[in-house]
């Protein structure tokens, strides 16, 4: 699960340069991610250091979601991230802290 912040696709677009960023060995800190953008075509994700990256997600069902403790199982749906592609624009943060 991504901040709570965000809302769910904007978690999971975090999570998914975050994992990118993580396989390409990068160093990444806290808050050095940014969602920008959640839309249904796209989540637009940047770093601190002004790259950007627009993540397409889908949405799949799930069973097995336990909603509260003791409830029984039932199916769901959950966020997906699909694919993560380079944007071109470089945003940084442009005084948004």
């Amino acid at each position: 699960r991504g901040r709570g912040l965000y809302g769910p696709r904007g978690q999971v677009a975090e999570l998914a340069v975050a994992r990118e960023l993580f396989v390409a060995q990068e160093k990444l800190f806290f808050g050095n991610l940014m969602v920008l953008d959640e839309s249904e075509t796209g989540t637009l994700v940047i770093h601190a250091d002004g790259r950007s990256w627009r993540v397409t997600l889908e949405q799949r069902e799930v069973e097995g979601v336990i909603s509260s403790c003791g409830d029984e199982p039932t199916t769901g749906t959950t966020w997906v991230a699909t694919s993560v592609k380079a944007d071109q624009a470089d945003l940084g943060w442009g005084g948004r802290e």
